[in-house]
C-alpha cells in the first residue's frame, strides 16, 4: 500500500470508496447519495481539500481529506472490505504530519468505531456539539 496527493481524477473512486465506507457505518442514515458524494468530492477537490490517498491491490483503499486554512481534517475513510489493516491510522499520521501544530473533526455520534479509532490513536474528545438530527463529536489532535 502507498500513500499519495489526491487529484480530480480521483473523484470518482473516492466518491465510490466515501459512499460505500459511509453507509458501512451509518446504515440508519442512507440520506447522502453516490451523486452527491461525486459532486462534493469534485469541488472540494478543486477548493479547500487538500487529499491523500491510500493505494494497494489495485484501487483506491483509503482516502483523507484536509482543509489546511481551518486547521481541519474533513474526511477520513478507509473502504469496509480495507479496514483494521493499518490504513487508517496511516492516513491519521499523515494529517498530523501534514497540520503537526494540530488539527480539529467531528465525528457523528452513531459512529462508535471512529470514536474509538481517533480515541485510541490519542486524539481528545473536546466538546459535543446538536447537529440536526445527530449530535458531532468535536475532537482535536493536539501535539
Amino acid at each position: 500500500m502507498k500513500l499519495r496527493r489526491g487529484d480530480p481524477a480521483d473523484c470518482a473512486a473516492i466518491a465510490e470508496l466515501w459512499f460505500a465506507s459511509w453507509t458501512s457505518s451509518q446504515p440508519e442514515r442512507p440520506t447522502i447519495t453516490r451523486v452527491d458524494l461525486a459532486e462534493r468530492a469534485r469541488t472540494e477537490l478543486r477548493g479547500r481539500w487538500e487529499v491523500i490517498v491510500a493505494e494497494g491491490d489495485g484501487r483506491l483503499l483509503g482516502f483523507l481529506a484536509l482543509a489546511p486554512d481551518e486547521n481541519r481534517l474533513d474526511q477520513l475513510f478507509v473502504a469496509p472490505d480495507a479496514q483494521r489493516r493499518g490504513i487508517g491510522k496511516r492516513l491519521l499520521n499523515a494529517a498530523k504530519q501534514r497540520l503537526a501544530d494540530g488539527f480539529w473533526l467531528s465525528a457523528d455520534a452513531s459512529n462508535k468505531r471512529a470514536m474509538s479509532f481517533y480515541e485510541k490513536e490519542g486524539l481528545t474528545l473536546k466538546r459535543v456539539e446538536p447537529s440536526g438530527a445527530n449530535t458531532k463529536m468535536v475532537y482535536a489532535f493536539e501535539p
